[in-house]
């Protein structure tokens, strides 16, 4: 398991079974996201800078390739103009996807050769995260701000179409069938199911609070969201994804405020970053209760996890 911290800034590796901590590295300020190789041998840790989305600051481009067995660099990749490198995707060729949102692009590295390989024009500003399908032919890209969703031609590295979805919409998750994607439309406290192929919203469901991030279970059953529940308070919600409603939510003794998440693919469990309280909260995935609170360096952001090293 791997998990970056903002406030490190850098990010740790721990034994996912133990909590043990493997190594630890530490980078520019500050890396947000992070992920595996397919193979779990290299973990690339993006490098976004010390701001926040939509407000001025360093512009850092460089993604650090990283050895998972014991941390150490394998490479320092560059982004050029290509700025804030920030939600990341690993596909099955080898090829990193990064949104770059200062430049208006997703960024594609070929990590076999360690380089920048292709941009692709988002169209949109304030391009934050992205998922790619399975067959990398196509590419989802939240544009938070924009209040829109660009959809990218992998193949022909080109912009096929721009979503108007009439809100911020905060990160994106892909089904494991790949057949719908969930976004948050945060401040509008609603989740939204769109169809793939069509490339159109399908349904929304409600939520007492404002998702940041929702997954999938890995059966595709449920999708699981972690925002704001109140001041100070991380909410967590559950969702029927056929019945189209909430069936479990918890907002009492979670923690303080939620930056990412990500969910045990040994497991289920969630894990739950609190970039206040300098934990991993651990929940299990049926009645959304605390297993364990795992204390982590300063400010962490996003998990991680791969099943070989």
């Amino acid at each position: 398991m791997l998990v970056v911290s903002k406030g490190m800034p850098g990010v740790t590796l721990y034994n996912a079974d133990t909590e043990e901590v493997l190594c630890k590295f530490k980078t520019a300020p500050s890396p947000h996201e992070v992920a595996f190789s397919t193979n779990g041998r290299t973990m690339y840790v993006p490098v976004y800078g010390n701001t926040i989305l939509g407000t001025p600051g360093s512009d850092e481009h460089v993604v650090h390739f990283l050895s998972s067995r014991d941390c150490r660099e394998l490479a320092l990749v560059d982004t050029g103009v290509n700025y804030r490198p920030h939600g990341i995707a690993v596909g099955k060729s080898g090829k990193v996807y990064l949104t770059t949102e200062i430049a208006q692009t997703v960024s594609i590295l070929d990590a076999p050769n360690q380089a920048l390989k292709a941009t692709i024009p988002t169209g949109s500003k304030s391009s934050h995260m992205l998922v790619v399908t399975p067959d990398e032919k196509t590419a989802f890209v939240s544009n938070v701000m924009s209040k829109s969703i660009s959809v990218l031609n992998l193949e022909k590295e080109q912009l096929e179409k721009t979503l108007d979805v009439g809100a911020e919409n905060q990160r994106i998750d892909l089904s494991p069938d790949a057949k719908q994607f969930v976004t948050s439309f945060w401040k509008d406290n609603k989740l939204a199911f769109f169809k793939v192929a069509e490339r159109e919203l399908d349904f929304t469901v409600p939520t007492d609070g404002s998702v940041l991030q929702a997954k999938y279970s890995a059966d595709g059953k449920y999708v699981y969201g972690v925002g704001t529940g109140g001041q100070r308070q991380i909410g967590v919600w559950k969702i029927d994804v056929a019945a189209k409603k909430v069936v479990a939510s918890v907002k009492e003794g979670i923690g303080l405020s939620a930056a990412a998440f990500s969910i045990s693919p040994f497991t289920g469990n969630l894990y739950v970053s609190d970039q206040i309280s300098n934990e991993v909260v651990i929940l299990e995935p049926n009645e959304l209760k605390v297993v364990k609170r795992l204390a982590v360096e300063k400010s962490p952001d996003g998990i991680a996890f791969a099943s070989s090293r």
